[in-house]
Order: C-alpha cells, then structure tokens, then sequence
C-alpha cells in the first residue's frame, strides 16, 4: 500500500511538473508574441512621426552628388548640383520665366499663399484717371531727375511712394530734400495743390530745375500766403481745391494788387470751360491738364524766366 501510494505521488508530481512546462512554453509564447507586437507598434509610431514632420516641413530629402539632377515635371523646373566645396553647394536651377526664385534669407514675405497685390484705381472718371496719370508721369520725371543728380536714394523713395499710392488707391506723404543751392538767376514759384504726395513730387521737381518752390494746399492759403510774404515770380495753381476752388482764387488774386505781376498757370485734370474760368479775362498764361508733362512745364518756365540756356 505504501508503495502505491509511492507511486502516486510520483504520477502527481510528474503531471504537476508537465503543467508548469506547458505554462512556461505558455508564457514564453505571450512574451514573444508581445514583444514582436510591441516592436511592430513602435516602428509603427515611428514611421508615422517620421511622415508627420515630413508633410510639418514639406521637404523631400536626397542626397545627389556632383553634376546630378533633381526634375519637377510638372512644374518643368531642374534643379542641378553645379559644384560641392567649402562646406556649400552651388546649384542651379531652370525654371519657367512665371516661377519665382529666391534665396530664402530673402524671402520676407509674410505668406507664401498671399495673392498678389492687384493695381487700384483710385477713380474711373476721366478726371481721377488724369490725376492718376499726372502722378506718374510727374514721379517718372522727377525720379529720372533725381537719378541725373545722383540722389538715388531719393529717387527710389519717390518711385516706391508713387506705386504705393497706384498700388494702395491711398497717398503716401512724401518730402523730397531740396537742392543745398539754387541757379543764380532762379524764380521764386508758389504751388497751389491739395494731394500732398502729388505737391511734393511737383515741388521738388522745380526745385530740382532751379526754381525756389513754397507750396501750400487750397486756395485759401494761397491767398494768406500772398498777404503774408512777398509775391512769387509765378503760381501753379490745381482748380478742385478745398473750402476755395482754383478759378475763385484766381479771380481773388486777381483783385489783390500784390498779385498784377505774378503769372499765374493752371495745372487742372479739368478744361477751362469745365473749370468756369475765363482764361484771358483771368490772363492765365498758360493752362496745363493733366496729365501734366513735366518737361514741358519747365520748357515752358524756362522760356518765360529767360533761362532757355540752363541745362
């Protein structure tokens, strides 16, 4: 009996040490299971941060060696490794003349998606398209003018306020510095106009000709100013001025004896007739609509002030 019972023992620990054996296969089993799901997710989650930072930055990353070539075809763009040295890489790129190229050091614009700026008529009527044009015709020649005296700072900061203001339908205040010393037989000139970046680029215009130039912005002052301070050689007067129109001034100045000698010529997007003036009644030397040539207004000048030889 004894023995018997021996034996059974035995067959239970024999049975109880195959259970562990199987759990322990069991188990060994799980681990690996889990290990190799556990490696799949990571490389999983890698791949997929590695595709998130890729769309972050858009970027495509090669690596190319000399004289190799990166193509875009459907942009019809090649972008070649020309030559590699001195930690840089010089490359060149083909592209259709409509796509822009630029170092990235000078890309300021503040998106990449922005429209581009479209041009914004201030006016459709025939008179705000004068004045338009009589802006940039009047910027033109004084750039041109400023360049010839070699002030191109100057002459970049009027070019850049004119097509501002075409560009913004606003006007953008502008002072041009006037010259350290004027010709020696010079007229003292008084120009009446209202849009302040137009009566600067024109004040500086026949400042840059030898003319002594004040200016001030509506018919009103422009009659302070004749009661206030000796006569100018000659007016500039626009007509759609504020508080007092160009053709009530003219007939005010008129009046005034401080005013029998000064000449006085119209720069008007209007005709007289439109304006309601009598140019010889008023004696209106000349009468110049916009849009203005400048050149033509210092012939004009020149002539009339005996300084056809000034060049």
């Amino acid at each position: 009996r004894s023995r018997g019972v021996g034996q059974g023992d035995h067959l239970r620990y024999e049975l109880e040490l195959s259970n562990y054996r199987n759990l322990i296969t069991t188990w060994k089993a799980l681990i690996i299971v889990f290990t190799k799901s556990l490696l799949t997710l990571i490389i999983f989650l890698i791949g997929l941060k590695q595709k998130q930072l890729a769309l972050e930055i858009n970027m495509l990353i090669l690596t190319r060696k000399l004289n190799d070539t990166i193509h875009f075809p459907e942009l019809d763009i090649s972008v070649n490794v020309l030559s590699v040295g001195n930690s840089k890489v010089r490359i060149g790129i083909d592209a259709p003349l409509e796509i822009t190229v630029i170092r990235g050091e000078l890309d300021n614009r503040k998106s990449r998606d922005e429209e581009p700026r479209s041009i914004c008529l201030k006016s459709d009527t025939e008179h705000g398209l004068r004045n338009i044009l009589n802006d940039l015709n009047v910027a033109t020649a004084l750039t041109k003018k400023l360049i010839a005296s070699g002030k191109t700072g100057y002459a970049a900061t009027v070019l850049n306020s004119a097509l501002s203001d075409l560009m913004s339908g606003k006007n953008e205040d502008i002072k041009i510095e006037p010259p350290s010393s004027f010709d020696s037989c010079r007229a003292k000139a008084l120009l009446v106009e209202d849009v302040s970046n137009e009566r600067e680029m024109l004040a500086g215009f026949l400042r840059l000709h030898g003319y002594q130039t004040d200016t001030v912005e509506d018919g009103l002052d422009c009659l302070d100013y004749i009661e206030s301070n000796e006569a100018p050689d000659f007016i500039l007067m626009d007509m759609n001025l504020p508080r007092l129109h160009g053709a009530d001034t003219i007939r005010k100045l008129r009046e005034s004896p401080h005013c029998d000698d000064v000449k006085i010529y119209a720069v008007s997007g209007d005709c007289p007739k439109s304006a309601g003036i009598d140019i010889q009644k008023n004696r209106i030397e000349n009468w110049f609509q916009k849009p203005l040539e400048p050149q033509e207004l210092i012939r004009e000048l020149d002539q009339q002030f005996g300084l056809s030889d000034r060049r």
